[in-house]
């Protein structure tokens, strides 16, 4: 069995998308939802953009996770001064994740420095971060990019960062391609064995199918957000990779059956919401309102279902709407307590109430099935009512230029 390491990154790398805030006690509540749903590491933030201090100093020893503080790779040998080097050391976390730039043309044009230099300077900051007892995560940023560039370019940089305990391969633009994922990952374990990582964007839309693509060809440290949440377009979904991976001969800690719990409290934890469809976890992902597809898992529950819910913590739903047929108003009365079967004409008269609806929510279709019920009355009785329309019209005065030009009138 293949033993992967989850790495979420939702405390930085998804709180850069502009919509996404948490406060320093939503960071720690999400520190430990993550944790409780055991995620093998967790990133706490950047130290260096401020803010971060208290997060690192109150989170100490309370996790079963790892946590990790970012930075940047040192842009000086003197890493006691250094303000990157500085700002990590000062968090105290056992774990520091180096970004690393890759390409050439980036370390030469962004950064001002020679590949040679700037590589020397990252391998040695690796090694005084080890010898002070640090596990080193290298995020090896727009590795792909380079790869395909120049493949002996991106192994010179591997190879000079060897001394980290994970080499993680980071798409940071979103543009690989899974065809070409597996090769790479490949070509990358039979140089440096298997402590390989991989950090994907979904800018493509492939964040998902490239981490499932790196793990099958043995990267064993994957890097994820909850809920997808990240800069531009997100990045690889910490929900639907474990939903994808953890039944498929893989170790995983993280507890499956928990992911609909945390995926929610990470939304209100950090104001980015989920869309109701998602994978797993989404309110829509076992609901059944379609009149055929609800009839079918009446009689055999696996009839459109490719797991049980409870599995992701999630649960069955057959919501009410126009496209509904009598099996689905059935189920819904069932969970009531009234049993009724398909041919009863409560559930008749109800199929024709909600025909070319959308959307009924419970409370609407219980009103309308109590209708059926003789002694109900409307609990709210209208005596009158008036109805006024008032039209506000705004008038502008023209500008001094607007008069120059205007037709006025000549005077008498």
């Amino acid at each position: 069995m293949s033993y992967l390491k989850i790495y979420d990154t939702t405390l930085r790398d998804g709180a850069q998308n502009p919509f996404v805030r948490f406060t320093t006690e939503g960071k720690l509540e999400a520190t430990h939802v993550l944790d409780e749903l055991g995620v093998d590491y967790i990133e706490g933030g950047f130290p260096q953009a401020g803010g971060h201090c208290d997060y690192f100093s109150k989170v100490k020893d309370t996790t079963e996770a790892k946590i990790a503080a970012f930075g940047m790779t040192p842009r000086t040998y003197d890493f006691d001064n250094d303000p990157s080097m500085k700002a990590l050391l000062d968090t105290d976390a056992d774990v520091i994740t180096l970004v690393v730039k890759t390409p050439e043309p980036q370390i030469r044009r962004v950064l001002g420095k020679s590949p040679r230099v700037y590589r020397a300077i990252a391998g040695d900051a690796i090694r005084y971060l080890k010898s002070l007892g640090k596990e080193v995560v290298v995020d090896a940023e727009h590795f792909f990019d380079e790869y395909k560039r120049s493949p002996g370019s991106a192994m010179a940089l591997l190879d000079e960062c060897g001394d980290a305990d994970w080499l993680v391969l980071c798409d940071t633009n979103g543009g690989a391609m899974y065809r070409d994922v597996s090769g790479v990952v490949r070509d990358v374990i039979r140089e440096v064995g298997d402590r390989v990582g991989v950090h994907f964007h979904n800018d493509r839309g492939l964040a998902l199918a490239n981490t499932l693509k790196a793990a099958y060809a043995g990267a064993r440290h994957l890097q994820v957000t909850m809920n997808g949440m990240g800069e531009r377009t997100g990045n690889a979904n910490l929900v639907e990779v474990v939903g994808n991976l953890y039944d498929k001969g893989f170790g995983i800690e993280a507890e499956p059956h928990k992911l609909t719990d945390a995926s929610r409290s990470m939304e209100k934890l950090s104001g980015w919401s989920m869309t109701p469809n998602a994978p797993f976890v989404g309110r829509l992902a076992f609901s059944h309102s379609g009149g055929m597809h609800s009839d079918a898992m009446l009689k055999w529950q696996k009839s459109y279902e490719h797991a049980e819910p409870g599995t992701f913590g999630n649960e069955r739903a057959f919501p009410i709407s126009g496209q509904s047929g009598r099996a689905a108003i059935t189920m819904k009365l069932s969970q009531w307590g009234y049993d009724m079967d398909k041919n009863h004409p409560v559930v008749r008269g109800l199929l024709d109430d909600i025909g070319g609806m959308g959307y009924v929510g419970d409370a609407q279709f219980y009103l309308m099935f109590s209708r059926y019920d003789s002694s109900y009355h409307d609990p709210i009785e209208i005596e009158s009512m008036r109805v006024t329309d008032n039209i506000c019209l705004l008038y502008t005065s023209p500008s001094p230029r607007d008069l120059s030009t205007s037709r006025m009138p000549s005077s008498a």
